[in-house]
């Protein structure tokens, strides 16, 4: 019972193995939603409400305007209690926004959908700042390594949303819009835990919203175009390569996520290292979380292609034996994007925000072009195939706005197994 005894006392303490164990519930939960919802809607289905999901997560990023990032790299070193509370008033007043871009989606991505998905779509569109504001909950409890609490803001909305589609499935009412409700529930149920773990009295001291804005708009760039790169190309697969395809590709997206739990854990664990270290100390600091994270994308990669070839086929079905040789292909991408996560905390924490933002249009930018291209001609493959170039590319960007020279970024042998010590306990306590 050595594996009960080590998962228990990973809660007696704040270890950073809680984001990874969060990161990785919230991804399993969301593995065993999608072939319930894959077998329920079918791969028709299941593209309509990919693309809509997706937008659940692109828009609070629009909204949230580089915030949580800003509200992370203060928290790192102060209580985050005023900027938390400013951070939260801009959010609010971004539901004037969110209002536009529910009526811009309602009139083109959704027009395809029924009647009742396309309402519940542009209601989850009109919800989005709710998603926003936990997300500046999430960034402060990083930020004071309250790994537990992270922990629950990670699984809540993933495990409503699969018992709600369960119900759904077992009564026989399983549709796109009832699945796409079942996702916005799990949100607001985020938002109000959020509320509760973060306890920020609305009225209080506030700093300049204007030059806290600004602040967060460096950061912006960066965020808008991770959130898109994971996301925007499943809202594009609909129209350009069709509601199969795009099913088919949307599950191999689904399996290719699952390893960027330990990329966003990694890159937490070091956050609050470069923020706190000065001078070479910081330098060093960002070499050795650049190392790991490649590390830990070359460790997880093989294992991670003989789960989905083995378990793709048995868990989604015979409909979906084609997103196979897809999420090997998508695979490679997200093992970049483990370290790409890594180095952009690295940076985000020396307030480094505008490499990261240029680095993330680039390959954004890339990734879209590509997907034009190859998608029309290879499908699901195309769309795999331009999403892992754009997060090599990201990655080799990233690498180079660190400003290091290149044999220190090359992973030693002891950076494999550091990964795993720095993930097990805080390193920095």
């Amino acid at each position: 019972m050595k594996w009960w005894r080590r998962l228990t006392g990973a809660f007696s303490v704040e270890s950073p193995s809680l984001l990874v164990l969060g990161r990785t519930m919230s991804a399993v939960l969301s593995l065993a939603t999608a072939p319930i919802v894959a077998r329920a809607i079918g791969p028709d289905g299941r593209g309509e409400t990919a693309a809509a999901i997706a937008l659940f997560v692109i828009v609070p990023v629009i909204l949230a305007m580089g915030l949580p990032l800003e509200v992370r790299r203060q928290a790192a070193t102060t209580d985050g209690t005023v900027v938390l509370r400013t951070a939260r008033r801009l959010v609010a007043a971004s539901t004037l926004l969110a209002i536009p871009l529910a009526a811009l989606a309602w009139a083109t991505i959704f027009s395809s959908f029924e009647p009742d998905a396309r309402i519940a779509a542009s209601a989850g569109l009109l919800l989005s700042p709710l998603a926003a504001a936990w997300a500046l909950d999430v960034g402060l409890l990083v930020a004071h390594r309250r790994y537990r609490a992270v922990f629950a803001m990670q699984v809540i909305q993933p495990s409503i949303y699969l018992v709600l589609v369960s119900v759904a499935w077992v009564f026989g009412v399983a549709s796109v819009s009832s699945v796409l409700i079942s996702n916005v529930i799990g949100s607001v149920a985020t938002f109000v835990l959020g509320i509760v773990l973060v306890r920020v009295r609305w009225s209080g001291p506030i700093l300049s919203l204007p030059a806290t804005a600004r602040s967060g708009v460096k950061y912006f760039g960066s965020a808008l175009a991770e959130a898109a790169s994971s996301k925007l190309d499943q809202v594009i697969a609909l129209p350009l390569i069709g509601a199969f395809q795009a099913g088919i590709y949307s599950v191999a997206a689904t399996v290719a996520a699952v390893p960027l739990a330990l990329g966003q854990a990694l890159g937490a664990s070091y956050f609050t290292s470069v923020a706190r270290s000065e001078g070479s100390e910081r330098r060093s600091v960002q070499a050795q979380a650049a190392r790991a994270g490649i590390a830990a994308g070359v460790l997880v990669y093989p294992i991670s292609v003989v789960a989905s070839v083995l378990l793709i086929p048995v868990v989604f079905g015979d409909a979906f034996a084609g997103s196979v040789p897809v999420a090997v292909i998508a695979l490679l991408g997200s093992s970049a994007m483990i370290a790409s996560f890594v180095v952009s905390m690295a940076l985000a924490a020396d307030a480094k925000g505008i490499r990261m933002s240029l680095a993330q249009v680039v390959s954004l930018v890339l990734g879209i072009v590509g997907l034009l291209l190859l998608g029309p001609w290879l499908g699901a493959i195309g769309a795999a195939l331009a999403s892992a170039i754009s997060y090599l590319v990201l990655l080799g960007i990233l690498a180079v706005a660190l400003r290091l020279p290149v044999r220190d970024l090359v992973p030693r042998r002891r950076d494999f197994v550091d990964v795993l010590r720095r993930l097990a306990r805080d390193q920095d306590r």
